[in-house]
């Protein structure tokens, strides 16, 4: 952070990755910033992670208050099959589902009471980052980036609960190259 500010490069958003089952409980305080492969359980715990804390505080000495990105860590929702031609030859309906099998979204049709079910959910989740995060003026972003919260529907949806029970520090991250499953023209 030091060495960025000696070179005039503000940090717009630190990310933070978790779990992508609103079942398990994440202690934010506590919660270790890891890389995408500790989460997906393909590497080993770095010895020097940083707590969620310990970087809030971190930015407070610094004078800093990057947003936080929440990312679901891709995973694929199911084994990828080797292509039967080659992708040049894909049509977009088979780049779209490529992408959407690649990130893992979960996109099972569900009962309007599951899905408000696990609304509350991560929305409870989320909140309770957004609690850790506010005192230090920081905001959190859902990043579009795999999982059941990568679906812009969803998003929306957490996004209303917050609002409706007083959380304003929280926004959504939409970057167009992550709209594979939702625009008509990517």
């Amino acid at each position: 952070i030091a060495a960025f500010k000696r070179h005039g490069i503000q940090i717009l958003a630190w990310s933070i990755n978790d779990v992508d089952d609103p079942a398990q409980p994440v202690h934010w305080r506590v919660h270790k910033i890891q890389d995408r492969g500790v989460m997906a359980g393909s590497a080993k715990p770095a010895a020097n992670a940083v707590s969620v804390v310990e970087i809030l505080e971190t930015f407070k000495r610094h004078h800093i208050a990057p947003q936080l990105w929440l990312m679901r860590r891709m995973r694929a929702s199911k084994p990828l099959a080797s292509p039967s031609k080659a992708r040049s030859e894909w049509t977009d309906a088979e780049k779209n589902q490529r992408f959407r099998d690649l990130l893992g979204y979960d996109l099972t049709t569900t009962t309007v009471r599951e899905h408000d079910a696990r609304v509350r959910q991560e929305a409870q989740r989320i909140k309770a980052l957004a609690q850790l995060a506010a005192p230090y003026g920081v905001k959190v972003g859902l990043y579009k980036h795999g999982g059941w919260i990568g679906i812009a529907d969803n998003q929306v949806a957490i996004m209303e609960w917050l609002k409706a029970h007083g959380v304003s520090n929280v926004g959504i991250v939409y970057q167009f190259i992550h709209a594979h499953d939702e625009s008509d023209d990517t």
